[in-house]
């Protein structure tokens, strides 16, 4: 073994290596590279020819509407006729000094959402809905001028709940089940 190991492996004192040796360790090197190229491309061939499948999923969207029911508190009146711009918002004309009884009820997939409700031409008070769920809301609407009402759904939660939560149920803009609410 010693002998074998001054042949191929020690550097003679002069520090000339023999050809042979040369040539062993050339050789050697080689043929360890292959051996780990081998070994990798064997490995990258086993991961990328791999196939996974998986089960088709149904990707389910959410859906939000609301259906609007108004009726003349007064029976005597014409009844309310409610224009449906899309799925979404549903816009009425209601005639000054009257007041309405208006039933809100969400529709679609969505298990949660509110109403804002606003007079058009009056950017500055928009009304928000409790939020609806599977239970409609009611509530009395009175105007004070003869004006165009949007009822707009959306999904999720409102902004002003975090002020009716610190004003209570006092809040002037946040409509619950049961409230009057006069709209100028």
């Amino acid at each position: 073994m010693k002998k074998l190991y001054e042949e191929f492996f020690a550097i003679p004192e002069d520090g000339n290596v023999p050809e042979k040796v040369m040539l062993t360790r050339a050789v050697l090197t080689v043929a360890v590279i292959l051996v780990c190229l081998s070994a990798m491309g064997i490995t990258a061939y086993a991961y990328f020819s791999h196939s996974l499948t998986s089960s088709q999923n149904a990707i389910k969207t959410a859906d939000f509407g609301t259906n609007i029911s108004i009726q003349n508190a007064d029976p005597a009146q014409e009844p309310v006729q409610i224009e449906q711009t899309d799925k979404k918002v549903q816009k009425v004309t209601l005639l000054a000094g009257n007041t309405y009884n208006v039933t809100i009820q969400k529709t679609g997939t969505a298990t949660t959402g509110f109403c804002k409700i606003s007079a058009l031409g009056d950017d500055d008070t928009v009304y928000h809905t409790q939020q609806l769920g599977a239970e409609a809301i009611t509530f009395t609407l009175t105007v004070t001028n003869t004006t165009k009402v949007s009822f707009s759904a959306n999904w999720g939660t409102s902004s002003y709940y975090a002020a009716y939560a610190e004003n209570g149920e006092n809040h002037s803009l946040y409509i619950l089940n049961g409230e009057s609410v006069v709209l100028s």
